[in-house]
């Protein structure tokens, strides 16, 4: 990484990342709580300064950038919405870069353990914040759930319902991973564009988790059963799965590097996903495994 600086605050890209990063992202996520246009989709966007604040310059920018976002949304908004913003956005938009940013490049272990245990940890709290309510967490989904389909006029299907209920959180889970790594991947891509990344792109394919790791899919898998077939310890046990889901996603891209027309094999796999992810999210996770015991040597070609 480049040497920092000992002018002025004015002159270190540092602050200036971190200045920046957090005003946009701030300014993303009230304009999305404002309700103002195309805030939906800019919501999901909001990330990517302080990512980008991250990937440039480092830990400290990145740390700053969400320190910043957040003392001007406590400014102009509730404080559930900051909340809400530090959850959802803020702390895994920091976390991730941190995790990542070595002295001499990246290390994608730990943010990939973070993939999966951070939406956990989130799963346990809000287990335990709605403890009180009629059913818990679970009673809690299942009653936002009817009162979506009832505004919708949808007719109520129990069985859907029932299995809505039973993967909702996993799925929000899957959503917001899903969010994270293509606002990193989208701020690793510009940065790199303009000669502003701090590092070069990470090799993906090469990532592997601690082995230690597979053991705790393996005891919720156990707690699920034990549970009688819970919706929690469902949830939990599919949230454990997602850092293998990603590391099968990076071995597809892998595969595919060799072949004359990877980009539209890549665009084929993820359309494919989008319409059959009951079956092809489980066999990534299956690649994922294999790859993480069985590695292989990279394959030519140039990456995707």
């Amino acid at each position: 990484m480049a040497a920092r600086p000992s002018g002025p605050i004015s002159a270190d890209p540092r602050w200036l990342a971190t200045g920046a990063g957090g005003f946009l992202a701030a300014v993303v996520a009230l304009w999305s709580m404002r309700g103002l246009p195309g805030g939906t989709l800019l919501l999901w966007l909001a990330p990517l300064p302080i990512m980008a604040a991250g990937l440039s310059t480092g830990a400290f920018a990145a740390f700053g950038a969400l320190l910043l976002a957040t003392l001007l949304l406590w400014a102009f908004a509730s404080g559930l919405s900051v909340l809400f913003f530090l959850a959802i956005i803020g702390i895994p938009a920091a976390l991730l870069p941190m995790l990542a940013m070595r002295r001499d490049g990246f290390s994608l272990g730990l943010p990939m353990l973070a993939l999966g245990l951070y939406p956990l940890a989130l799963l346990g709290w809000a287990t335990l914040a709605f403890a009180d309510h009629p059913g818990g967490l679970a009673g809690v989904m299942e009653r936002m759930l009817r009162n979506v389909i009832a505004m919708l006029e949808m007719p109520s299907v129990e069985p859907m319902v029932d299995l809505l209920v039973r993967l909702k959180a996993a799925l929000i889970a899957f959503w917001m991973s899903a969010v994270w790594v293509a606002n990193a991947a989208i701020a690793q891509r510009l940065l790199t564009r303009f000669e502003m990344a701090a590092f070069p792109a990470p090799d993906w394919g090469s990532v592997r988790l601690p082995g230690w790791y597979a053991i705790l899919p393996a005891v919720s898998a156990g707690l699920w059963f034990a549970a009688q077939d819970d919706a929690i310890a469902l949830s939990a046990f599919l949230i454990l799965l997602l850092p293998f889901f990603w590391q099968g996603l990076a071995g597809v891209h892998r595969r595919a590097a060799a072949l004359k027309g990877r980009r539209f094999v890549i665009a084929g796999y993820y359309l494919a996903m989008v319409i059959f992810l009951q079956f092809l999210a489980p066999a990534t996770v299956a690649l994922g495994l294999y790859d993480q015991w069985v590695p292989r040597a990279p394959r030519g070609g140039q990456p995707t």
